[in-house]
């Protein structure tokens, strides 16, 4: 939608030109919405290479005066 504040990368030697979203996966830092701007959203989207199905996993955070404040939003992989 229009209050979405997704960040995304692509170029044209990125592999979602080959294979297509969700299989390229996606990686959802911090998203808002645009009614509860202090419930941040992170989530993971990927295709299971086996069966082709659309699989996810995530949650939300509150987080206070996000639409005032100067926040700064990482990812740490561990795996």
């Amino acid at each position: 939608g229009s209050e979405n504040t997704d960040f995304l990368a692509f170029n044209k030697h990125s592999r979602y030109n080959y294979v297509g979203w969700p299989a390229c996966g996606e990686i959802d830092i911090m998203e808002q919405n645009g009614w509860d701007k202090d419930n941040l959203i992170g989530h993971l989207h990927w295709g299971d290479t086996q069966t082709k199905a659309y699989k996810n996993q995530g949650g939300t955070k509150r987080v206070q005066n996000t639409a005032t404040a100067f926040n700064l939003y990482s990812l740490i992989w561990t795996k």
